[in-house]
Order: structure tokens, then C-alpha cells, then sequence
């Protein structure tokens, strides 16, 4: 009975720090879901943690960090993305399940389509990290907006969807 008065848990209560971890990592399993960490998606990682790590770590710090997390990352194998994910997101907050879920697909549409592979891999991270079905399609929402936005002003081709 006491538990309908529980507290939902808001981004306050989430560590800033660990999402921001869940979504670099979120993001460089996005990239090499197609196979390949291409030079755009390289750049635009290391433009996204720039902007939270700026007069902390040069640009040089923050490309050798991010290519350690690649190598990691890769070396870890596919096999063991799911537990990683679902151990950095444990009990965030909704708010902070969907950055994550907006941090992996905005790297997924870099290359200017979203590739069957990409797909797959997105629904895999909203199941990984407990992302629930009325929040699911919350988050879906957003993304097609920002993929209309991509489409609208070019940053997407008519045809980002490949299969």
C-alpha cells in the first residue's frame, strides 16, 4: 500500500556523471552497430563530450579518452553490451533513460541514414536499460521529430531509412 506513495524518481535524483557515461556509451554502440565507427561519428562524439568536459580536458584528451572507450567498447564484444548498459542505467529516471535513448539515436542518423542495424539496436538499448512501454513510445515521438527536422533542413536524405 505504501509503495502508490512512492517518490518518482526525477533527474535530479540521477548522478550526472553516470548518464553522461550511459550516453557516450549508448552513442559508441550506436556507431558500430552498422559495423564501422566512421570519421563523422568519431567527430561528432568528441564535438558532443567536448561540450561537457570544455576547460577540463584539451580536444587531444578528449580523442584519446573516447578512442579508449572504442577500444573497449569493441574489445568487450557485442555479447556484452546489454549487462554494461543495463549496470550504467540502473534506476535512472525516466528523464534520464531518454537522454540516453536520444544521445544513441542522434549518432545512429550521423551519416545521414539509419540503417536496419541502428534500428535493431535501439529497441535492444530501450529493453537493456528498462526503458517501459508508454515511455518507449514517448521517446519515439521526439525522435521522429528530430528526424523530420533532419529531413526538413538536409541533414537526413529522403531515404535515411535503410535496410
Amino acid at each position: 500500500m505504501f509503495g502508490m506513495f512512492k517518490k518518482k524518481r526525477t533527474m535530479k535524483d540521477d548522478n550526472i556523471g553516470q548518464v553522461i557515461a550511459a550516453s557516450v556509451s549508448a552513442s559508441i554502440m550506436a556507431a558500430l552497430a552498422d559495423g564501422a565507427f566512421s570519421e563523422e561519428e568519431r567527430e561528432r562524439l568528441v564535438e558532443t563530450v567536448g561540450a561537457y568536459k570544455a576547460g577540463h580536458m584539451s580536444p587531444q584528451e578528449i580523442l584519446a579518452m573516447i578512442e579508449m572507450h572504442v577500444s573497449a567498447i569493441s574489445k568487450a564484444g557485442r555479447g556484452e553490451w546489454p549487462g554494461l548498459m543495463h549496470q550504467l542505467a540502473a534506476g535512472f529516471s525516466d528523464e534520464s533513460k531518454k537522454i540516453v535513448l536520444h544521445a544513441a539515436g542522434n549518432m545512429a542518423l550521423v551519416d545521414g541514414k539509419l540503417e536496419l542495424s541502428e534500428r535493431e539496436f535501439l529497441g535492444n538499448l530501450a529493453n537493456w536499460i528498462e526503458v517501459d512501454q508508454a515511455l518507449l513510445r514517448e521517446w519515439l515521438g521526439e525522435f521522429e521529430s528530430t528526424i523530420q527536422d533532419g529531413l526538413a533542413n538536409g541533414f537526413l536524405s529522403p531515404d535515411y531509412v535503410r535496410d
